[in-house]
């Protein structure tokens, strides 16, 4: 939660986020859904607490009620993560690259909900994290941020398992190596494109 939450204070910490996911997905593993549900909760919780800790100063209840719905996506998140990922038990491996592209669908599908329910709170999202990451948030005049993070989470999956199969899950390294080359490539042909005056 602090790697992920730390690109969010200091902004030259961006590269934490392609990695920053990895480890809480090996923390699920071989987890009930239960408490996949639950660790995901308590990641989410801490990740919001550390991300807007200043918002205590506002309204220290508000600030307690705001994390705590807020680790729900989280929640949500880690009850499909064990299936994608194949853990805990009786858990199918639905394939390495589908359940990293599954998987990354479910995070941008929560964090949109987040946009706009009970009216919204688009706040903290993973794509934001590359506010600083100027050649790589240039895909967001097409896709919104909510490519950004698709991106961001894809390659913190397609990295989770090359970590956790190496030699047999090689060809998700090279996709995620692809997909950021995909993106920086269009990123500075963008901005190229968009110099300004």
């Amino acid at each position: 939660a602090l790697l992920l939450a730390l690109p969010f204070h200091f902004p030259f910490l961006w590269p934490l986020s392609f990695f920053a996911l990895a480890p809480y997905f090996f923390s699920l593993e071989k987890k009930s859904r239960g408490r996949a549900v639950f660790q995901s909760y308590i990641f989410g919780i801490l990740f919001f607490g550390i991300t807007g800790y200043w918002l205590n100063y506002v309204n220290i209840f508000g600030f307690i009620l705001l994390t705590l719905y807020l680790g729900g996506y989280f929640a949500a998140f880690g009850f499909y993560a064990g299936r994608f990922l194949g853990t805990g038990p009786g858990g199918k491996d639905p394939g390495r690259i589908y359940g990293a592209l599954s998987l990354s669908a479910v995070w941008v599908l929560l964090e949109w909900v987040r946009c706009w329910m009970f009216s919204g709170l688009p706040w903290a999202l993973l794509g934001h994290s590359q506010w600083k990451n100027l050649a790589f948030i240039q895909i967001a005049d097409v896709t919104g941020v909510w490519g950004v993070s698709f991106a961001v989470i894809l390659t913190n999956l397609l990295l989770y398992q090359f970590l956790k199969h190496k030699k047999i899950a090689v060809g998700c390294l090279y996709l995620a190596a692809g997909i950021l080359i995909a993106v920086y490539a269009y990123g500075f042909l963008r901005l190229a494109q968009l110099a300004p005056p």
